[in-house]
């Protein structure tokens, strides 16, 4: 550090905030006046040392998640790529492409398109990096009908391994359907519903074969009505060798004496009945020490407002509030409170009301 006697060190600042690019790119040139000047004869490996060091905690935080190899550990311009991929802010590519269709050629100059720093441009390439983000999660498979059919058809698929079975649409089924030769669609097993719950409707089931890596494999798809991509499935992106589980397996002595015995699941009734009459009847005590809750300083109080209880459950509900109170589970309270829980009237089978938290319940916490 003696080149750097009379120089102030660098130092980045990593806040959050609409400046972060602007401070960053300070920070590099700052940065870059140190290792062309006092430091310039320092290696590669040196140089990359002394910006992890002025980039602060954050800096070395975030060079921890990188997976870098051996040449690119020793790559100055790798490091600043990657820090400003970081602290650039991110492009929404759906607007962006909305403006780029706007554009029209007749109010821009040739040049302002060709420029690197055109505001066209930066579209254009936050556009170019999602099309990239969204191939890390597709691929493509040559598929046909026959096993014997030399005429591969190239289908884009969605590699979802959430998915229990091979999903595609009707009309990627019906573009494999063009030949002479038609593909009898088999009956389902699954009940297929999207991710909200929602059930999509199946036509039926179509075995096809995907021909990768010189092997063909018989791969059983769902033919639905919606439109959407052509998914594969959890188990079928394994045997394809799309996804690869790393599972550790360990194994443990057997105790004996631990061991749990098989047994059949009780029914409901048969758990209770082990059980005295009177362990149901009022408030039951744990044999244990006091339970000390401590407040968290930074809540704050809240009040929610009195919720109407419906007219036919008023009488069941205020007997349930009364009988409440007789047991010392809620304690009245006739003055101001700056906590105020408002309640769930539940109805049980038993036609009795429940109420798990009172409108009126104090908290008191030390």
């Amino acid at each position: 550090m003696s080149d750097l006697v009379g120089f102030e060190v660098p130092k980045m600042d990593w806040t959050p905030g609409p400046d972060l690019l602007t401070r960053f790119k300070r920070f590099r040139q700052k940065c870059e006046l140190l290792l062309d000047g006092p430091l310039k004869a320092r290696d590669g490996t040196q140089k990359c040392k002394y910006v992890l060091l002025w980039s602060g905690d954050y800096g070395i935080d975030l060079f921890n998640t990188w997976s870098l190899t051996e040449d690119q550990q020793k790559d100055l311009k790798e490091y600043w790529k990657r820090f400003e991929d970081h602290v650039k802010p991110q492009a929404n590519h759906i607007l962006n492409r909305y403006y780029l269709r706007g554009l029209k050629q007749n109010n821009l100059f040739l040049g302002t398109l060709e420029a690197r720093d055109s505001p066209s441009t930066s579209m254009i390439a936050s556009i170019e990096q999602k099309k990239k983000q969204r191939t890390k999660v597709t691929t493509e498979i040559q598929v046909t009908v026959d096993p014997h059919d030399t005429h591969l058809i190239p289908i884009i698929c969605k590699v979802d391994t959430g998915a229990e079975v091979n999903v595609i649409s009707k009309d990627d089924y019906d573009r494999l359907n063009r030949s002479s030769q038609q593909i009898p669609l088999g009956p389902t097993h699954h009940r297929i519903t999207a991710y909200g719950g929602h059930a999509i409707k199946t036509l039926g089931t179509c075995p096809l074969y995907v021909h990768q890596n010189g092997s063909i494999k018989e791969v059983v798809f769902n033919v639905t009505d919606v439109p959407g991509p052509t998914m594969l499935g959890c188990k079928t992106c394994e045997e394809l060798e799309l996804v690869k589980f790393n599972c550790s397996l360990e194994t443990s002595k057997e105790d004996k004496e631990t061991r749990l015995k098989e047994h059949r699941p009780c029914k409901p009734h048969q758990r209770t009945s082990r059980y005295p009459s009177h362990c149901f009847e009022g408030l039951g005590t744990f044999n244990m020490k006091p339970y000390h809750i401590t407040l968290d300083s930074n809540a704050e109080p809240v009040i929610h407002a009195p919720r109407t209880v419906p007219v036919h459950l008023r009488d069941m509900f205020r007997k349930e509030i009364n009988t409440m109170v007789e047991l010392g589970v809620l304690i009245p309270v006739s003055e101001p409170t700056d906590w105020v829980n408002s309640i769930v009237s539940l109805k049980q089978p038993t036609a009795k009301e429940k109420s798990p938290k009172s409108e009126s319940a104090s908290i008191h916490v030390t």
